[in-house]
This record gives structure tokens, sequence and C-alpha cells, in this order.
């Protein structure tokens, strides 16, 4: 379907996931989306409080006492090791997380997601809190890891899902003839 200019609507075409998926992937993306804010603010803390800035235009900027106090910029979990882990866990979740919501809202839109899919991105970001647990709260090896692992394995799940069920695209593409 069409409106008036041309541009589809929508109507008439239905996604293969369930609404119950889709309530789970919004939810569950959500959070991670929050959890990364949090991360940004506590390394902009880290900075304001060690006085380290980052960029030259950020000397003498006039609100940054205000955000000094904001966000309490002084006491525990403020020393630059502390923001090296965070900048660390900034750049893991970037790598990992978006490549996760991408994959896994991919396999919504194309495929039927197994039943387990819901359940799945339960437990992946259950393994990624416990990620960002071993690795800002409690640095702690092999749990890191193992959580790490967990999630990647959640990612695979969703991307075998769309290859095993789009695979005669796969087999057709094979088969196809590129000329200059």
């Amino acid at each position: 379907f069409k409106d008036g200019l041309g541009i589809p609507t929508g109507q008439g075409t239905t996604m293969p996931a369930s609404e119950e998926f889709w309530n789970t992937y919004a939810c569950v993306f959500a959070v991670c989306a929050i959890k990364l804010v949090v991360m940004q603010v506590l390394q902009v803390r880290c900075h304001l409080a060690g006085n380290n800035l980052r960029q030259k235009e950020d000397a003498g900027f006039f609100l940054a006492p205000v955000f000094q106090m904001l966000l309490v910029a002084t006491g525990p979990a403020t020393s630059m090791e502390f923001e090296a882990r965070l900048s660390n866990n900034v750049r893991n979740c970037v790598e990992s997380e978006l490549w996760c919501a991408l994959i896994a809202g991919v396999c919504g839109f194309v495929c039927t997601p197994p039943a387990v899919a819901v359940l799945l991105l339960k437990v992946w970001l259950a393994f990624r809190f416990a990620h960002f647990v071993f690795h800002i709260v409690i640095p702690l090896q092999p749990f890191r890891a193992i959580c790490w692992i967990g999630g990647t394995v959640v990612l695979v799940f969703f991307a075998y899902t769309i290859l095993e069920q789009k695979k005669a695209t796969l087999i057709a593409f094979k088969d196809t003839k590129f000329e200059l």
C-alpha cells in the first residue's frame, strides 16, 4: 500500500516476529542505552574530578563548575584508572551491543525467530549486565570473560537463525554470474 505520495505505508505487511519478541527487544536495548549513558556520565565525572580535559576548548568552560557539582566530581570512582575501565567498557558496548541489536532486529524483521528467542534476549541482557559488573564494579576474571562468551553465543544464535532461514538467498547468490 502507498500513501498519496507513492510512499509505502507498511499496511498489509507483517513482520514474522511476535509482538512479545518486539516488546522484549525494545526493552532490552532501551536498558542497554541507559547503561551506556550512565557510563558516559561517569566518564565525564572522572575527567572533571581530575581536571583532565579531553579537548583544548574544555579549558575555561564556564559551566564546568556546575557539572562538577551536579556529578559530585569528587570522591571514590573518579580516578583515571576507573575512567579507563569505563572507556573500555563503553567501547565493548558499542562493539557488542550494537551488533546484537542489529542482528536480533534483522532476525525479527526477516525471519521467524524460534520460540526461545525472547528468553535469549533476556539472557543476553543478563550477560551484558554481569559483564558490566565484572568489568566496572567488581573487576573479576574469568567471570567477565564467561559473560562476554555467553552474550556472544546469543548473538551467533540470532545470526545463525538468519542464515539458516535465508539459506536459499545465499545459494542463489552463489550461482549469480557477475559480468563487467
